[in-house]
This record gives structure tokens, C-alpha cells and sequence, in this order.
């Protein structure tokens, strides 16, 4: 599996990651990549390519209350634990933190 080139060249990229050290519960094989978004627009940039090139991926956090078998996953993992917080101002201020 071959990551956009621009995702490689502007993002925090680790190949064939253990999850395990990224979960709560310790445990788990690794993701083929790891993306670690610093900010908004890496992620949505992050979210962009990847679909765009058709590459399967999943949402990391925290990592807590997640079990992860020995084998890993076959899928890109997004970790968000480098970002701040993430607001949206529609009707109310602040009406969606994440």
C-alpha cells in the first residue's frame, strides 16, 4: 500500500506502527501507516487524499475502551492525539467541540 506523496512529504507518517502503546489497554499488532495530524487542515487534507486515492483508513483518539488483536489492522490509522480542539461556530458558539 503506497500513501499520496503529499501526505508523506507534509504530514507525521509512521510506517507499520504498533497500536498497542497508542491504546489505553496496551495491546495490538500495527497499521500499515500511521497519520499524525497536527492541525484542522492536516486532517482534512489527511482525509482528502485518502479518499481520494481510495485507501481504507480509521479514526484513532484516545484509544481508550479500544481492543486491538495481535494481527493489527489492515486499514491507515488517523491519529488525532496531536491536535487541539477543534470548534465549530454555527447557531450557538462553540455548538460542536471535538
Amino acid at each position: 500500500m503506497d500513501l499520496p506523496d503529499v501526505l508523506q512529504e507534509q504530514l507525521l507518517v509512521l510506517p507499520r506502527e504498533p497500536l498497542g502503546p497508542m491504546t489505553t489497554l496496551g495491546v495490538g499488532g500495527p497499521a500499515p501507516f500511521v497519520i499524525e495530524p497536527r492541525t484542522r487542515g492536516e486532517l482534512i487534507l489527511t482525509v482528502r487524499e485518502l479518499a481520494s486515492a481510495g485507501l481504507p483508513f480509521r479514526m484513532l483518539g484516545g484509544g481508550s475502551n479500544l481492543l486491538i488483536g495481535d494481527e493489527g489492522v489492515s486499514e491507515i490509522v488517523v491519529r488525532t492525539t496531536r491536535m487541539g480542539n477543534i470548534y465549530h461556530h454555527g447557531e450557538r458558539e462553540h455548538a460542536l467541540r471535538a
